[in-house]
C-alpha cells in the first residue's frame, strides 16, 4: 500500500518529527487542515490516561450508532443520546461520568444535560471537563485526589 507525502508527513510529526524534519523527508510542504478551534477529542484521550494511569477504571463511549449495509454509508441513530464521552467507575464504587468538550466553545446539548442530572442525581460524580485540569480539581473536590 502506497501512502501520500502528506500521510507520511503526518506520521512522522505524530512520532515526534518537526514539520520542518517531514517536509525534507517528503520533499514537500506538509499542509494539515485545521479548524479554528481545536477538537474535544485531544481531551477525551488527556483525560483517559489521566484517569487510568490513577487507577480509576473507564473507558470511551462511541454513540456514533451503527452503519447501514446498504451501500448509503449512512448510520442508524444510537438508541440511546447524550450518554457521556466517558464513562467509568470510582474507587469506592460510584459510578463517573465525563462529558468532554472542546477547550473553547462547545455546548452541553440538552440530552447530554439531562444524562449528567440523572448520574449526579443517583449518588455518581458527573462533571464536564474541557480540559484535564478540571477532572482533577473534580476528583479532587470529590475526595479522590
Amino acid at each position: 500500500m502506497r501512502h501520500t507525502r502528506r500521510q507520511v508527513g503526518a506520521a512522522l510529526q505524530a512520532f515526534g518529527a518537526t514539520a520542518e524534519q517531514a517536509e525534507a523527508f517528503t520533499g514537500k510542504p506538509i499542509v494539515r487542515k485545521t479548524r479554528a478551534t481545536a477538537r474535544e477529542q485531544p481531551v477525551v484521550n488527556a483525560v483517559l490516561v489521566y484517569l487510568r494511569t490513577h487507577g480509576i477504571f473507564a473507558f470511551r463511549v462511541n454513540t456514533q450508532g451503527v452503519p447501514l449495509h446498504d451501500g448509503s454509508g449512512g448510520y442508524r441513530p444510537a438508541p440511546t443520546t447524550g450518554i457521556s464521552d466517558i464513562l467509568g467507575v470510582l474507587p469506592d464504587g460510584r459510578f463517573l461520568a465525563v462529558e468532554c468538550k472542546r477547550p473553547h466553545g462547545g455546548t452541553v446539548s440538552t440530552a447530554q444535560s439531562v444524562f449528567l442530572g440523572r448520574i449526579r442525581g443517583s449518588g455518581g460524580l458527573a462533571l464536564v471537563a474541557r480540559s484535564v485540569e478540571e477532572v482533577v480539581t473534580a476528583l479532587t473536590e470529590a475526595g479522590y485526589g
